[in-house]
């Protein structure tokens, strides 16, 4: 998180799931891009307070302070076109939003929502354990409501066991 640090806490964020865990030299050249990126963001001209974050080698996190400059369409776009033209180059989707990042001893294990009940049903997975709720909005809740147990948030729904 030392590259979002100097953001507020109500920063705006977005969170892309690699559908595969980044390579040591993917995640230094997705960090060397993405370090130039959020250091010249512009909004209608106007420089972005901006940041990111890689973690567990597979969650994306970039944030920016919409208080101090409110980013565009077109900028957010070229944030995702980052991340779209990353992802072309080295095969790998940020924007399959039907996979679920759950925690294991072994790390992270990304999962598709329509096999979480299944993988519940027969041990795979226990209520218990701890999934990264991509749908949070804010720098803050990263700290507060980013880690949630199976049984917790829209997850329940698609369990519905």
């Amino acid at each position: 998180m030392m590259q979002l640090r100097h953001l507020p806490p109500h920063a705006r964020l977005w969170l892309f799931l690699a559908d595969t865990a980044l390579s040591a030299a993917q995640q230094e050249d997705l960090n060397i891009q993405l370090t130039a990126f959020t250091a010249t963001w512009k909004s209608h001209g106007n420089s972005l307070s901006a940041g990111f974050d890689i973690q567990h080698s597979q969650l994306i996190v970039i944030a920016v302070d919409q208080q101090a400059e409110a980013p565009s369409g077109c900028s957010i776009d070229k944030a995702f076109r980052l991340l779209q033209d990353f992802g072309f180059a080295h095969k790998i989707d940020f924007f399959n939003r039907l996979l679920v990042p759950v925690e294991t001893a072994d790390g992270l294990l990304v999962v598709h929502r329509s096999a979480l009940p299944a993988m519940i049903s027969n041990g795979q997975l226990s209520l218990e354990q701890s999934y990264y709720d991509l749908t949070i909005t804010r720098l803050d809740a990263l700290e507060t409501s980013f880690k949630k147990p199976l049984n917790q948030g829209w997850v329940m729904n698609v369990i519905n066991i």
